[in-house]
């Protein structure tokens, strides 16, 4: 499933992700923590991810949450970082 991050506290390790599924207005969004990041570091909010959804201990939850690009822009992942392709 796909979504974009909405909310991303860096500090406090979690976040919200809206699915692109649906109506935007009615789709609510998922949580997801940082132990749910495939590469274990930090999202940009706007950021489009691709994620499973699974059951948390309080609802819906994100895991396995990859990205996919920023500003419709796709992702280049080098050694130690990620960043958006230049054409």
């Amino acid at each position: 499933m796909n979504g974009i991050v909405r909310r991303y506290d860096n500090q406090r390790g979690f976040g919200f992700i809206t699915p692109l599924i649906g109506k935007p207005d009615t789709t609510p969004d998922v949580y997801f923590h940082v132990s749910g990041l495939k590469y274990g570091q930090g999202v940009p909010e706007g950021a489009e991810v691709r994620f499973d959804l699974v059951r948390g201990e309080t609802g819906p939850q994100a895991a396995n949450v990859e990205l996919l690009g920023l500003g419709g822009k796709p992702l280049e992942r080098t050694r130690n970082r990620v960043r958006t392709k230049e054409n």
